[in-house]
């Protein structure tokens, strides 16, 4: 599992799992075979380039503790995908604003935003470089792969994809999948 907030998940896994009478033993056995299931954390290595596919839900608490986690890893070539949040109503405003600033503090290269409901965020952050607008997961990915590109996206670079479960994300997820593995095909032809 990466992430500092999965701590909080295994230490209520821990408890309810004492309370079912399983031994501390038994538990440790069973978080270290533990792999995340797709778009709950699984992480992907495409050459030198991780995709670790959070796809699953986002909110803003979900968000910015991936944002924690994000500013702990060393690499110099950090983006984070950011879709659609679950709707937030009357407090739409005030989340984007704040997430809008927790985002320029990140120690990221770059952000891409996907999704209509997570416009709000988008349009919070000053104009910059760093943040991208994508109106569909293939302008995303052409996006993230020609702008991260020419920043050294070969070279060990980590992207996580971070957003609720809907079919736009679905879709960017696989696209990029196969863009990375087919550039990286191409890479070693080359090499030949």
């Amino acid at each position: 599992m990466i992430g500092t907030y999965h701590v909080y998940n295994a230490l209520a896994a821990t408890v309810v799992a004492l309370w079912a009478g399983l031994e501390l033993q038994e538990i440790a056995l069973r978080f270290r075979d533990y792999q995340p299931q797709r778009q709950h954390g699984s992480v992907h290595r495409v050459g030198r380039t991780w995709v670790v596919d959070d796809g699953y839900n986002s909110n803003p608490v979900s968000v910015n503790g991936v944002l924690d986690t994000l500013d702990s890893i060393k690499s110099n070539n950090k983006w984070l995908i950011l879709g659609d949040m679950q709707p937030l109503g009357a407090y739409t405003g005030e989340y984007s604003r704040e997430l809008a600033k927790r985002l320029q503090q990140a120690d990221l290269t770059g952000v891409v935003f996907l999704g209509n409901r997570i416009k709000p965020v988008f349009d919070a952050l000053p104009e910059s470089e760093r943040y991208l607008w994508a109106k569909d997961e293939r302008e995303a990915v052409n996006t993230l792969l020609t702008r991260a590109h020419s920043q050294g996206l070969r070279s060990r670079s980590l992207v996580w994809l971070k957003s609720n479960d809907y079919a736009l994300f679905h879709q960017f997820r696989r696209l990029l999948l196969r863009r990375l593995k087919i550039s990286r095909k191409s890479r070693r032809k080359k090499r030949r």
